[in-house]
């Protein structure tokens, strides 16, 4: 089973308080594409939800956002334990205040972010943590974006951003500095001098 918990916005119709979603069925949620209204309030993701909202059981979710994001919660995003899949045109997940897993596994395939927390006005919030599970990540921004803290104790984390290191930009700025730098630069002449007088 699959459990969703706290009343939230699915496309078309709202979630009651627990939702059991049985894992001898292919479950699967998905939203079309649409104009933004631009309210403050607007449900930006397949599943949105206005409070704290935490996914906890054995079965598996797939999530198609063709509006915006995957899945949204204004306040606390838990994975405790399932399997979800999240494709979006935006991010994969966001939890305002906090992204928190203990278990389970995802995966995300987004043009925006894989998983952020956004809330920047206290540092208190806007937290990534992770315990445990396993996190699949391919987006176009950033894999994890965190407004305040980032903290991985546990799980495996496979991420390929921004089309992944092929694609990205050669960056030669001087980045090491201290002794390993002096050491290069000490090799680079040695090198060089060793040359002239060959």
């Amino acid at each position: 089973n699959f459990t969703v918990i706290k009343k939230c916005s699915f496309p078309g119709r709202n979630m009651p308080k627990e939702k059991q979603i049985s894992s001898r069925w292919k479950n699967s949620i998905s939203d079309t594409a649409r104009q933004a209204t631009g309210a403050e309030d607007e449900a930006t993701g397949a599943v949105f939800c206005r409070s704290n909202l935490t996914f906890n059981g054995n079965g598996n979710l797939k999530v198609n956002a063709e509006f915006a994001d995957g899945i949204v919660s204004k306040d606390k995003l838990r994975i405790v334990s399932g399997n979800i899949d999240v494709t979006s045109t935006d991010d994969g997940f966001t939890g305002r205040d906090l992204f928190a897993m203990k278990d389970g596994n995802i995966k995300v395939t987004s043009s925006g972010d894989g998983i952020k927390s956004t809330y920047d006005t206290d540092n208190q919030k806007g937290q990534i943590v992770t315990e445990g599970g396993t996190i699949d990540i391919t987006t176009q921004k950033d894999g994890i974006q965190s407004a305040n803290i980032l903290m991985i104790n546990g799980g495996e984390i496979k991420i390929t951003a921004g089309g992944g290191s092929e694609n990205g930009e050669v960056h030669r700025d001087d980045m090491t500095g201290g002794r390993f730098h002096q050491e290069q630069n000490t090799q680079e002449d040695t090198t060089a001098t060793e040359s002239k007088k060959g």
